[in-house]
């Protein structure tokens, strides 16, 4: 099943804060590789929407079926054509599996990928190195108090490293608790109302729902570094 994308290519309920065209002026061709389902092509046709409205020009478009393990031919038509930089709208196995062949074929170009999840990490390994991609929370990107304070709590109570699993959930659970407050009464009716109008600071940026019911916030942008997780925005 296809997830809803904005306009900027990234998934409803995403603003990035990551890489945009005056921080990468010299990068102006670009090629796009993604799965051939309605996730990929939805990034796909929103990435060049706004990436052409700011002067970009795509030069290769490549795609694959889900569950395909060779990509080395479509990474050699994307270095016949010479981009600037390679934007890819995967899951976190395949988007490995391509950083790994990329790497192997000696592709050096600026590669921002899609899935910022901890899996892809795990699965590429080194692979990952300089990779940008967008993230629901990370570590490396939080930035309110409760995103901070909810690194804490995790490390704390699961000795583990929160993710955005648990922003989602604890964003979810606040929103509920809000909108209980605001409703007043257990009445689900005004429950649902209340609920459209919340409003607060969460664990990744200010939280409320648009016209058509969709959660927005903040997203980041990560670039590995190292194999860890760092803020794109603070390079």
């Amino acid at each position: 099943m296809g997830v809803p994308i904005d306009a900027a290519g990234h998934r409803v309920g995403r603003k990035p804060r990551g890489i945009h065209r005056q921080e990468i002026p010299d990068k102006k061709k670009y090629a796009f590789i993604y799965v051939n389902d309605d996730f990929g092509k939805g990034g796909f046709e929103k990435f060049n929407t706004k990436a052409q409205s700011l002067g970009m020009t795509l030069v290769a478009e490549e795609k694959y079926a889900r569950g395909d393990l060779d990509f080395t031919s479509q990474l050699s038509r994307i270095r016949a054509a010479n981009p600037n930089f390679l934007v890819e709208w995967s899951r976190y196995t395949e988007q490995a599996l391509i950083s790994k062949q990329k790497k192997q074929m000696g592709l050096n170009i600026l590669h921002v990928a899609g899935d910022g999840t901890p899996k892809y990490l795990e699965l590429a390994g080194d692979a990952a190195e300089n990779v940008h991609y967008p993230t629901d929370y990370a570590i490396a990107t939080a930035s309110t108090p409760l995103g901070k304070d909810l690194v804490r709590k995790v490390k704390e109570t699961y000795n583990r490293n929160a993710d955005y699993v648990h922003a989602q959930a604890y964003d979810a659970v606040m929103a509920t608790i809000e909108a209980l407050k605001a409703a007043g009464v257990p009445d689900k009716v005004k429950f649902r109302d209340a609920l459209k109008k919340v409003e607060f600071t969460g664990t990744r940026g200010v939280f409320k729902f648009d016209q058509k019911g969709d959660p927005t916030h903040s997203a980041g942008m990560i670039v590995v570094k190292d194999g860890k997780e760092t803020d794109a925005n603070e390079r």
